[in-house]
């Protein structure tokens, strides 16, 4: 594995191991995709529909009656209302998973790649310069077609 010497701000240097191309897809999360629910139309009938909340400036009132007679413009304030929280909902539980993913990634990067040298970090700074050294790099499509040159010469 590829290794890297960055200097801390501190004036101390540490050696920081570059991850395996695969290493990270142990962490690989189970991600939420977008909120959605089950709606009915003429053409298609039920089909999951995409909700984003954002549209709202602010959050939709809350209906005064509580179970309004289905399709009346109160049952569909209703539904809109429900809607809008159970959005807010999973979009909590969306944050609250790729931070919990990210602070795994970044404590596997602190236990394996600093060979016990994570105590001369001290700013966030420093954890940033351990972190863009500990990561795979960026491939490019230069990269791509350097790669394909040499295993395929002459064609490409």
């Amino acid at each position: 594995m590829a290794s890297t010497v960055v200097e801390l701000s501190g004036g101390q240097e540490v050696e920081v191991r570059q991850l395996g191309v695969f290493e990270l897809d142990s962490f690989d999360p189970d991600p939420l995709g977008p909120f959605t629910y089950m709606g009915h139309t003429l053409g298609q009938g039920d089909v999951e529909i995409e909700y984003d909340g954002s549209k709202w400036e602010s959050p939709p009132a809350k209906p005064e009656n509580p179970d309004p007679e289905e399709r009346s413009p109160e049952w569909f304030e209703l539904r809109e209302y429900e809607a809008y929280y159970a959005w807010i909902a999973h979009e909590n539980k969306r944050m609250a998973a790729a931070a919990e993913f990210h602070n795994e990634v970044a404590e596997h990067i602190l236990s394996t790649c600093l060979n016990g040298d994570r105590e001369k970090m001290v700013t966030e700074e420093d954890w940033s310069l351990v972190h863009s050294a500990a990561l795979v790099p960026q491939l490019t499509q230069e990269d791509v077609a350097a790669a394909l040159r040499i295993t395929f010469p002459g064609y490409v």
